[in-house]
């Protein structure tokens, strides 16, 4: 998953899983921790909410 935007506060990411496993994957990817850096460093919480199906 890659996006730019020039103010990342006006960023905003909608993505799909089918179950919870490759959620977890993802979350603990090499990949997304250097967005969690990111975020961490905004000051802004991850937001995530989980629907079923």
């Amino acid at each position: 998953m890659s996006s730019k935007a020039t103010d990342l506060h006006l960023l905003f990411i909608i993505a799909q899983f089918p179950d919870r496993e490759p959620v977890r994957r993802w979350y603990a990817s090499p990949q997304y921790a250097e967005v969690l850096k990111v975020r961490a460093a905004s000051g802004h919480g991850l937001r995530m909410r989980q629907t079923a199906v």
